[in-house]
């Protein structure tokens, strides 16, 4: 319970800057993720923004086991 108290405190889209920090890129590679159709991106006019839930399906889809 405490986890989806937390997430309705945090923005659900990220900005580009923000969401590399939280998946720990670099803005730039982000942008590359992005413009390749690596990762989605939630597009509104000229600004880009990127769901967390995505962000969160992109690491856990690349988890490997020890």
């Amino acid at each position: 319970m405490a986890a989806r108290i937390n997430q309705a405190r945090e923005p659900r889209l990220l900005s580009v800057n923000e969401a590399a920090a939280y998946i720990g890129r670099t803005p730039k590679a982000l942008r590359h993720m992005i413009a390749h159709g690596t990762i989605p991106a939630v597009r509104e006019g000229s600004r880009v923004h990127l769901d967390r839930a995505d962000l969160d399906r992109w690491v856990e889809l690349r988890k490997t086991k020890s």
